[in-house]
């Protein structure tokens, strides 16, 4: 299930999963680069994700040399999709599937 096949969040339910989305930025870029700040030396491809260790990361890797590994597979709206973009929407969770909704009909009428 894609999120453009199954729609995308409304109401308060797209602000808490987008709050959740950049806080997994936030997670992983603490985990890339701990207390310093990001190092081009360490990133040529500009992606924010170390080139020693994109191999590591994802469905088999990303591509150190470039900053767009893989096509837009799960409708986040870039094709191809940046690398920081895929990893973090792929440790999302969709918020249809894995978390209860926001039950309130009349919220946003």
């Amino acid at each position: 299930m894609t999120r453009t096949a199954s729609g995308s969040p409304r109401w308060i339910d797209a602000f808490a999963w987008i709050g959740r989305h950049e806080l997994r930025h936030v997670a992983h870029f603490t985990a890339f680069w701990a207390n310093q700040d990001h190092d081009h030396d360490l990133d040529w491809d500009g992606d924010y994700i170390p080139d020693l260790d994109e191999p590591t990361f994802g469905r088999g890797g990303y591509n150190p040399l470039s900053r767009y590994t893989y096509d837009d597979e799960i409708g986040y709206g870039e094709d191809p999709i940046e690398d920081t973009e895929d990893i973090c929407m792929r440790s999302d969770s969709y918020p249809w599937d894995a978390i209860q909704l926001w039950q309130n009909t009349e919220c946003g009428r």
